[in-house]
């Protein structure tokens, strides 16, 4: 909570009936609060994790999720693909449900790396890509996206075989 917080620690105690206005009272200081962070900077320093929260008032929630180490730096781990030398679809979702996308692809193979940045968008029928690639050497694959039965394909496909694909992705919603 923020410093001259009006939150009050104590509530609720567990295991003993409390009026819900007690509750309400909190969630609603604990909502301002958070809407009051909303366009500001947050430093974080030291080690810290979080799981995500969800903080849910009806018609409005907020989701709040962060991992640090050190100081002010974001560490993600996506789970690990191993993807061979065969058009492989590594992530898909429905046209309806997303308009675009953001991908960070991080490809290991041996002592080579690869990092794409993929931008993605699509009009339902037709998925459009703008790619930037880095790599330690040599590329290790080819990203192609595709529309196929009502959802957007991305499908990696290695060079050789043992990739080591890890996917964080940012969906923005239609």
């Amino acid at each position: 909570m923020t410093v001259g917080s009006n939150v009050n620690p104590n509530y609720p105690i567990p295991g003993i009936s409390q009026s819900g206005k007690g509750f309400r009272d909190n969630f609603s200081t604990i909502k301002q609060e958070i809407e009051n962070l909303q366009g500001k900077t947050i430093q974080l320093t030291g080690d810290a994790t979080s799981s995500a929260t969800l903080i849910d008032s009806g018609s409005n929630s907020v989701v709040i999720g962060v991992t640090v180490a050190g100081k002010n730096t974001q560490v993600f781990t996506p789970n690990l693909k191993i993807i061979g030398n065969t058009a492989t679809v590594i992530d898909t979702w429905s046209v309806t449900s997303y308009q675009s996308a953001r991908y960070l692809i991080q490809v290991v193979n041996g002592g080579n790396v690869e990092l794409n940045e993929l931008l993605l968008t699509h009009n339902t029928t037709n998925a459009y890509i703008n790619n930037r690639t880095v790599n330690s050497g040599s590329a290790l694959g080819n990203i192609t996206v595709d529309v196929f039965a009502g959802n957007v394909e991305v499908k990696y496909q290695g060079v050789s075989a043992n990739n080591n694909v890890r996917i964080h992705t940012t969906y923005i919603t239609i």
